[in-house]
């Protein structure tokens, strides 16, 4: 959440770009591997933009477990609700609007709503 709100205040044309692309490449990822790969990126990408070198450093040590984690998770998730895709290219995408809109609470509110929707389609995480 708070590289969200960071990467709103901070963003310029290059993370705009970089997200656009790959909100789309999440929308056309034709495997649950794709789409967990993808999904890691997005959040690299907005802890990059988020231009904080403590919150960089900490996704350079996390990056690969997380995306271990996203993986795992959506193949969970996947076997209970086969709507895992759209969902993530939906919070995603509103994030990303957020962000390129300007909305700094709106972009941290979403990015806190969408680490959390984990612990409401998993009950096993609450």
């Amino acid at each position: 959440p708070l590289a969200a709100r960071l990467a709103t205040e901070r963003r310029d044309s290059e993370c705009l770009a970089l997200l656009d692309r790959n909100v789309a490449a999440t929308a056309a990822a034709a495997t649950l591997a794709e789409l967990s790969r993808l999904d890691t990126e997005f959040h690299g990408l907005i802890v990059r933009a988020a231009g904080n070198r403590r919150l960089q450093a900490c996704w350079n040590v996390l990056e690969h477990q997380v995306e271990l984690w996203i993986t795992q998770m959506q193949r969970q998730r996947e076997a209970v609700s086969p709507d895992t895709h759209d969902k993530t290219v939906a919070a995603h995408q509103e994030i990303f609007e957020a962000i390129r809109s300007g909305g700094s609470d709106k972009a941290e509110t979403l990015a806190r709503r969408h680490l959390s929707g984990w612990a409401e389609t998993m009950p096993f995480l609450r």
